[in-house]
């Protein structure tokens, strides 16, 4: 499973501009001081600001260190980063292969009637692939003004980075979130069979829509063949089962009586629950959503894009909770890469985030979604 780390650098930030003195060597190291006190890393700031070539070489190296630590500031975070599945090698491709479960036949009893023994019964097998359908930059641009607070304090680095970090990576985060939250929208309005239908959200109805929830769980660990969009004979262990509430569910349904149904810990459930703001996408998460989508489906990456219309939105705002098998997410990271480029005419420097991503689900996994009756 994809774990996330948010490393912190040890380092402060006159160690950060020595590291990156020394990484950079030559005319740029001979022409900076070591820095150890304010003074310095000032003189060490005029010359990195007075020359477009120190500038660019400076702004390259804190971005690859920044790339390194994999982003020293990230104010917010997707919260479903967990059901990642990592990062693709050169040339990986993902597929899921399903290989169908087998019939019997009856035994034959009589030696001299064997039957043909060497017969073929081929497997049923399918196969869905993933490929990377997702590739988006994000740019921003930081001046001089901005570049001078490195030198300024010992906290000095920090800040910029801070400033050049915050922007792409919380921008990138929440794109994410979105996209995986119409992974889970797209999934649910292609597999009508599984939509369990429950009373309306209220706390009056909470132990009957718990006890309709617990049903499905309970079924989903015997084999079935009418919760996954494929059709096939698949099961979901209760510790594969993962739990999601909308904002306002979680609100109305008691947490320890949902952990109790499902003869679950407390620490256990909370650790198989998830909580979104809602199935269906808010207004700002849909002009996003319609950005990238139209953007994705130029590159040629997807095959068109067309929003969701009034139905099907009603239908999604509809959905108070779902039971997923926890191969359902097909996300993958191809390409998380920072760099930056000096623009000598207007004295800029503009940094990007490339992000590549495979974003799909697995039609062979359980996916089940509870809806208002």
């Amino acid at each position: 499973m994809y774990k996330p780390q948010n490393t912190q650098l040890s380092a402060d930030s006159y160690t950060i501009l020595n590291t990156i003195r020394n990484q950079i060597g030559g005319e740029f190291r001979a022409n900076t001081p070591l820095v150890e006190d304010a003074d310095s890393a000032q003189a060490y700031g005029l010359y990195v600001t007075g020359s477009g070539d120190a500038r660019n070489s400076f702004m390259q190296s804190l971005v690859n260190r920044i790339a390194q630590v994999m982003c020293l500031v990230r104010a917010y975070t997707n919260s479903l980063k967990q059901f990642k599945k990592g990062m693709l090698g050169p040339g990986e491709v993902v597929e899921n292969v399903w290989v169908g479960l087998v019939l019997p036949e009856g035994w034959v009893q009589n030696p001299a009637n064997p039957g043909d023994v060497y017969k073929t019964n081929n497997p049923d097998n399918q196969a869905t692939f993933h490929p990377v359908n997702s590739k988006l930059v994000y740019e921003i641009t930081t001046n001089d003004a901005e570049l001078s607070l490195a030198f300024t304090s010992e906290s000095g680095v920090y800040d910029l980075v801070s400033r050049i970090v915050q922007r792409l990576t919380d921008s990138a985060e929440w794109d994410e979130y979105i996209l995986m939250k119409y992974v889970l929208a797209k999934a649910y309005l292609e597999n009508a069979n599984a939509r369990k239908s429950v009373p309306t959200l209220s706390a009056a109805n909470a132990d009957a829509i718990i006890t309709e929830m617990k049903a499905v769980s309970n079924d989903m660990r015997f084999m079935n063949v009418d919760y996954n969009i494929a059709g096939v004979a698949t099961h979901s262990p209760i510790d594969e089962q993962v739990f999601f509430l909308t904002a306002k569910s979680n609100a109305v349904l008691d947490v320890n009586a949902l952990a109790s149904a499902y003869n679950l810990s407390y620490k256990q459930f909370i650790g198989q629950q998830e909580m979104i703001n809602s199935f269906a996408l808010t207004d700002a998460e849909q002009a996003r959503l319609n950005v990238i989508m139209r953007e994705t489906a130029a590159a040629g990456l997807i095959p068109g894009y067309t929003p969701f219309t009034d139905e099907q939105v009603e239908a999604l705002q509809g959905i108070v909770g779902a039971t997923i098998d926890r191969d359902f997410f097909m996300i993958f990271d191809k390409l998380y890469q920072m760099s930056s480029v000096f623009d000598q005419k207007h004295l800029n420097t503009n940094t990007f985030l490339h992000t590549w991503k495979v974003l799909s689900y697995n039609p062979f996994a359980n996916s089940v979604y509870f809806e208002e009756a």
